[in-house]
């Protein structure tokens, strides 16, 4: 008795009753079947429809994780059921589980894989091996309805250039989410975009209209990466946490001059030379945090920008406003800066130093210093009760989220 591997891609084919007809009807013809969940959603229309017991639900696996899983179970003919939105979209979905298999270490040659299409009622025939066409006859012989098709062929839907990659997305609807290696990365609008992508060869910055441009000039890249940055804030998405701190994060490895791990940033934190920035580890900005970087910031480990925190590292002439004189801004490791603060060029904060709310600093700071005020004067000292560095506890959200 040949046993089948299923996998079974929710939730809609689920909540059609087309997962349990498919099972029962592969079943009633004397297959033994080992049937698993694939995808980030399905669990709960799985558990809706009590098939808890029938699919493996227990594993969180990707489709291709699922094919993987099979192949070790010495499962080589897998059969994909699922209901897509549109029949591009379900060729879409059965080719990119192949293709994220074979680009994750598999051998096709090694399995036989067809999909079960309930959304336009046809088989696709990824890949029947020569041994197992006899067993593909039986299953197409089970499912009469279902047309046989052959499958696109396989071909990269991706380009590079200046180092970005730009990947092809097909078969969505507008409003749809759009997954991909099982994140969530935006939603579909009407048409292939509601930005002219003509203007991206073109775009230019505000920042490459000022003069420090002409030392600070702008990759192609840095270009684009700066774009992403700001025009994220201005989407929806840009609240979803769990999607908007880690792709601002690897905006900032690949834009900022140095970007250390676990960099946390909220809304509308804005700058004008990410080249000319440099943060160490567990750098944590909250909203609405403006950098002037012309003339140099670094900020070292564990260093706290709260809400409005302004930092400015140039400054203009009095008499001559063209005349424009630049100064690096240094805030060491553990220091913390508080709500609407303003700190001006040149200026060095000390490890652990803590700046007041709304305080307006033009001299360095200590370090252990609290200063306060406008402009900001030493207050006191911190009061660390003798504990330093990271037995400070610069855990900036709970549970470390997002520091771990």
């Amino acid at each position: 008795m040949t046993t089948l591997g299923v996998l079974i891609h929710g939730p809609e084919v689920i909540d059609e009753g087309e997962t349990g007809e498919a099972l029962a009807r592969l079943r009633k013809a004397g297959f033994e079947v080992e049937a698993a969940l694939g995808g980030i959603t399905g669990k709960t229309a799985v558990i809706d429809a009590g098939l808890q017991h029938t699919v493996d639900i227990s594993k969180d696996m990707k489709p291709s994780e699922v094919l993987k899983y099979f192949l070790k179970r010495d499962l080589e003919f897998i059969v994909l059921v699922n209901h897509a939105k549109t029949e591009t979209s379900g060729f879409m979905l059965g080719e990119g589980i192949l293709r994220n298999f074979v680009d994750s270490g598999g051998a096709t040659e090694n399995i036989s894989f067809v999909q079960l299409e309930y959304c336009s009622r046809i088989i696709i025939r990824w890949r029947v091996n020569a041994e197992d066409e006899a067993l593909f006859k039986v299953i197409t012989g089970l499912f009469t309805e279902f047309e046989v098709r052959e499958p696109y062929k396989l071909e990269s839907r991706c380009k590079k250039e200046s180092n970005l990659v730009y990947r092809e997305l097909k078969g969505v609807h507008p409003g749809e989410k759009i997954v991909v290696n099982g994140v969530i990365v935006g939603m579909a609008t009407r048409g292939a975009s509601d930005f002219p992508l003509e203007l991206l060869a073109e775009i230019k910055l505000y920042s490459e209209y000022l003069p420090k441009a002409q030392e600070l000039a702008f990759t192609q890249e840095q270009r684009y990466l700066h774009f992403l940055w700001d025009v994220l804030d201005k989407r929806p998405i840009s609240v979803v946490v769990d999607f908007a701190i880690p792709f601002r994060r690897i905006i900032a490895k690949r834009l900022f001059k140095r970007c250390g791990n676990n960099f946390i940033a909220e809304e509308n934190v804005r700058f004008n030379f990410g080249q000319n920035l440099e943060l160490g580890n567990d750098v944590f900005m909250n909203r609405g945090v403006y950098l002037d970087t012309k003339g140099g910031l670094v900020l070292g480990d564990f260093v706290a920008l709260t809400e409005g925190v302004e930092i400015y590292t140039h400054t203009h002439s009095e008499s001559e406003h063209s005349r424009r004189s630049y100064g690096r801004v240094v805030i060491n490791a553990f220091a913390k800066i508080y709500a609407h603060a303003t700190i001006l060029p040149g200026v060095t904060v000390g490890e652990q130093a803590i700046i007041a709310a709304k305080a307006l600093v033009s001299k360095d700071v200590a370090p252990n210093m609290v200063v306060a005020g406008s402009p900001a004067k030493v207050i006191r000292e911190r009061k660390t009760n003798g504990r330093s560095g990271a037995g400070l506890g610069h855990i900036w959200l709970y549970d470390a989220a997002f520091q771990k």
